[in-house]
C-alpha cells in the first residue's frame, strides 16, 4: 500500500475512516480481553500502535492547519491535545495492568471508551470539516502527500512498527 487514503478522500472522510478502525480495534481487545491471553495482548499493542500513530498525524499535521484560522478561545486544539495525553495515560496504565488481569479494573476501559467517542467527535464535527474547508482539491492532495510520506517515514524508522516519539 502506498497510500493511506482513498483517491479524492477528504480528510474528514479519511480521519473519521481510522476513527472507524480505532474503534474497531478497540472492540476486538475488549472481546479478547476476558481472556487475558496473548491476543488480548496483541490487540491492545495494535490499538496503542495505531492510536499514536493517529494523535501523532493530528497533532504534527492536521492540528497546525486548523489552528491557522482558529486561535485563542475559538480553538479546540488545546483541549484535544490535553485528550490526547489523558489517551496515552490510559493506555499505559492499562498496559501495566493487562498482565495482572486488572485492565478492566475500577471501569478503566469504559471511562477510556468514553474519552474516545467525546474526543472524535469533537474532531469530526469541529476540526475535520474545517480543514476540508479551509484546503481545495490541490492542497487536499498535499496534505495527503504529507501525511502518507510521514507515515511511511515513521514505519521505516521504528522497523515496521509505529511508536511514539
Amino acid at each position: 500500500m502506498d497510500r493511506l487514503t482513498s483517491e479524492g478522500e477528504s480528510i474528514n472522510e479519511s480521519m473519521t475512516s481510522h476513527h472507524h478502525m480505532l474503534a474497531t480495534i478497540f472492540k476486538e481487545w475488549k472481546r479478547l480481553r476476558k481472556r487475558n491471553g496473548k491476543k488480548s495482548l496483541q490487540a491492545l499493542d495494535k490499538l496503542a500502535e495505531q492510536l499514536l500513530l493517529h494523535i501523532e498525524i493530528e497533532e504534527k499535521i492536521i492540528f497546525p492547519i486548523y489552528e491557522i484560522t482558529f486561535t485563542g478561545s475559538a480553538a479546540v486544539t488545546p483541549i484535544l491535545k490535553q485528550q490526547h495525553t489523558r489517551i496515552k495515560e490510559y493506555l499505559n496504565t492499562i498496559r501495566k495492568r493487562m498482565p495482572t488481569g486488572l485492565g478492566e479494573s475500577f471501569g478503566l476501559d469504559t471511562e477510556f471508551a468514553r474519552l474516545l467517542d467525546v474526543h472524535n467527535a469533537t474532531e469530526e464535527y469541529a476540526v475535520y470539516p474545517w480543514i476540508d474547508e479551509l484546503v481545495g482539491s490541490e492542497e487536499n492532495e498535499m496534505v495527503f502527500s504529507i501525511l502518507d510520506s510521514f507515515c511511511w517515514n515513521q514505519l521505516n524508522r521504528n522497523n515496521g512498527r509505529f511508536q511514539e516519539e
